[in-house]
């Protein structure tokens, strides 16, 4: 926008310019008749083009000048001179929230103080019908006092409507702050203001907003799909109590929320007492560990217990250490954020069913490893102990991944050693942070097994991460089993031969496009029609597999058509999907992919329905669109089987309530796997350990198992079909 440094817009004198947004500029004015300097909110002119304009700055104005709260800047006055729309506030020099926020988390008692007004002044507004809509640090401005007077109200709401912001394409509201429903173009209403209210209060806790990328662009799409840095994370300092509260301002779903900016307030004044919380217990001395065979000495100090809110112990045989409980916290935050899902693969990100600003998606960056400590789960009584890794990724691009790892490991270790143990001993878990990456994957298994002496790693989650790790620790003789790594190579060495420590409780790949496509059959449909990502392993595997088993048992494929990672637009394909009328659509790819593609088949009148693999297993899966479709999956806990009640059960009693996701189901399965053999075994040595395993026959969650010449899970998987307030075990099929 022009400087009006100088102009006279009624009887407001431009002094200068204060800064300037998306939406407007700020000036420095005076007014002469009262003898004050006020901060002028000067909309740009090309607004005055909207013949519908006018009349409505007029009316959000007029409204917004009636707000009387003591954390709400006031509107003085508001007016049109020669096509600038203009709104008149109080000047108030001393700065922005924003402007506090220098990349340091705040004190908690800032925080708390902060949250609360501006917490107050959106219930406020609220209780009388009105929207913020772009509520960020830049709009929070803080007086001579320390206090917050949030502004900008309504300022969203007037030029949202406008013909040409509309035809613009530009983003109404702040990327950064933006709640997903905001972003994906939907209705919003006062829970999108608590979502960008979340998204400070991380900010404050953290030093950081959570999503960081190149573009405006890609940071709305990791808000509408993206996986949520943990605050703890990113903070370890922070209180658990103060991590719950802020995962559930951010559930990625509105209903799952704080429904009232009051809750979140009230919660959060809960979570940070008035008076000072400690934040740190000095440490107690260093105690020695066992000496490994061949191995040195190493000190460590036990694990430090818990700041915040408590959470009452389960009761048990052995008490578990109180800040364990810790997991709790984060399991319950992100079981609102969205839903796991396995392999070699990494969620590519896509625009929503609903226009956002571009069709085109751009490359989204991801957040910057965490430098957080370990956890250590340190066992009471003897010091001898059986010392067992879990490598996963509780930071970087995935940590719901890590989440639900490190969940399910811990409940099978938990109930190890509520019942005696593996040979006489306890089971002490090593978690570390492996990141889904392979440098980080590499050092974590590095230290496990020089530092820690770990003979048995339960890890990784990522095939990328798991290939360096599988070869890490064949060459020191280390048994590694992933939970969820599917790629082939993960136990397979160079030459094809089979890695001799490394297995796998998932099954590969090219096993679900085969189940996926025996089922097809089985349920009568007779021609497919095949959509894939060529550009992706994963999809394109399970595609081919679908297709040679599909045409093996009589199938016919009426059409394949490939797309690229950036199309957001499947109109092309889907009229050939209309003319070629299958009685199935294969669409093996993730489920925000999925969500595009049969929200615009529903559309398009297709009736037929669609199937894929675990890419679809997401509670951000669009059940309206994808109603009637099928997915192939590794688990589900509507199972009947007495094992599978069992594990739902102790997981709902360790974790509040929650409810295990399938990633969970696998890595407390692998966990068990692991420990039978070593039970099986007689001894804590893994040569016999690894023989052990190649014998095993084990009645596990996801199915009874034994293991194949590369040391594959020889076992069935389940088929889910999609109704519209729920997914519904309909099957269970083998190859």
């Amino acid at each position: 926008m022009e400087d009006l440094t100088g102009r006279q817009l009624g009887p407001y004198q431009i002094v200068a310019p204060l800064g300037e947004g998306g939406m407007a500029a700020v000036f420095r004015a005076y007014q002469p008749g009262m003898e004050r300097y006020v901060a002028l909110k000067v909309l740009p002119r090309h607004f005055a083009d909207d013949p519908e304009f006018s009349a409505r700055f007029q009316r959000e104005a007029r409204i917004l000048a009636q707000l009387q709260h003591p954390h709400i800047l006031p509107v003085f006055d508001y007016g049109q001179v020669e096509g600038y729309s203009f709104i008149v506030m109080p000047f108030v020099p001393s700065g922005t929230l924003a402007e506090s926020l220098q990349g340091q988390p705040l004190s908690l008692l800032r925080i708390r103080q902060v949250i609360s007004q501006v917490g107050d002044a959106l219930s406020y507004a609220h209780g009388r019908g009105l929207v913020h809509r772009d509520v960020k640090p830049s709009n929070v401005l803080i007086d001579e006092r320390g206090n917050c007077l949030l502004t900008d109200f309504g300022l969203a709401r007037m030029v949202e409507a406008s013909v040409n912001l509309t035809a613009s394409g530009t983003i109404m509201g702040t990327p950064a702050y933006m709640s997903p429903e905001q972003g994906a173009g939907r209705k919003i209403d006062s829970r999108s203001d608590i979502y960008s209210l979340g998204i400070i209060l991380y900010e404050m806790a953290t030093g950081r907003v959570p999503y960081r990328a190149e573009t405006p662009v890609a940071v709305v799409f990791m808000h509408v799909s993206g996986p949520l840095p943990l605050p703890r994370s990113v903070n370890p300092d922070l209180p658990e109590a103060l991590e719950r509260v802020i995962l559930k301002a951010l559930a990625r779903n509105p209903d799952e929320r704080y429904q009232t900016a009051e809750d979140l307030v009230a919660a959060l004044r809960r979570a940070i007492p008035e008076t000072p919380m400690v934040t740190s217990k000095p440490k107690p001395p260093l105690r020695p560990r066992p000496i490994p065979v061949g191995g040195t000495p190493t000190l460590v100090a036990p694990a430090e217990g818990p700041v915040g809110e408590a959470i009452a112990p389960l009761a048990s045989k052995r008490r578990m250490p109180g800040w364990a409980w810790a997991l709790t916290v984060v399991l319950l935050g992100l079981m609102a954020t969205g839903g796991v899902f396995l392999a070699n693969r990494q969620v590519r990100a896509s625009a929503p069913a609903v226009a956002l600003v571009s069709t085109r998606t751009e490359a989204i960056g991801l957040p910057p490893a965490s430098t957080a400590a370990p956890t250590r789960l340190p066992v009471e009584g003897p010091e001898s102990s059986l010392r067992v890794a879990v490598l996963a990724p509780l930071s970087g691009a995935v940590p719901t991944f890590g989440v639900s790892t490190r969940a399910g490991a811990l409940l099978a270790i938990d109930e190890w050693n509520a019942k005696g143990g593996v040979l006489g001993m306890q089971i002490e878990a090593i978690v570390e942070d492996s990141q889904c990456s392979a440098d980080p994957a590499v050092a974590a298994a590095n230290k496990v097994i020089d530092i820690d002496g770990v003979h048995y790693i339960v890890g990784e989650v990522c095939s990328k991460a798991s290939i360096p790790v599988s070869e890490i620790a064949e060459a020191k003789g280390v048994v590694q089993i992933s939970p969820t790594s599917t790629n082939v190579t993960v136990t397979l060495n160079a030459d094809g031969t089979t890695k001799k420590y490394v297995f796998r409780a998932c099954f590969i790949d090219p096993f679900q496009g085969t189940v996926g496509a025996k089922f097809a059959m089985k349920q009568g449909f007779k021609t497919a029609f095949i959509m894939f990502d060529q550009g992706n392993d994963y999809v394109r595997g399970l595609a081919e597999a679908f297709e040679a088993a599909y045409t093996a048992d009589g199938g016919t494929i009426v059409g394949k058509e490939s797309y690229a990672a950036q199309d957001t637009d499947f109109s092309a394909i889907l009229a050939k999907v209309s003319e070629a009328k299958p009685d199935v659509v294969y669409l093996p790819d993730y489920y925000n992919i999925v969500n595009l593609v049969t929200a615009q088949a529903r559309e398009k009148g297709i009736t037929a329905p669609f199937m894929g693999g675990d890419g679809w297993d997401s509670a951000d899966l669009n059940k309206a669109a994808a109603t009637g479709g099928f997915y192939t999956n590794h688990y589900s806990e509507q199972d009947t089987r007495p094992i599978v009640a069992a594990f739902v059960s102790g997981y709902g009693a360790k974790y509040a309530g929650a409810v295990p996701d399938a990633l969970a189901a696998l890595a407390y399965d692998a966990t068990n796997l692991l420990l039978a053999a070593i039970e099986k075994a007689g001894a804590d040595d893994a040569t016999k350990v690894a023989a052990a395993m190649e014998a095993l026959s084990y009645d596990a969650v996801s199915g009874t198992i034994t293991f194949d010449a590369q040391h594959n899970p020889i076992k069935a998987a389940v088929v889910l079909q999609v109704q519209p307030d729920k997914i519904v075990w309909v099957d269970t099929v083998s190859p």
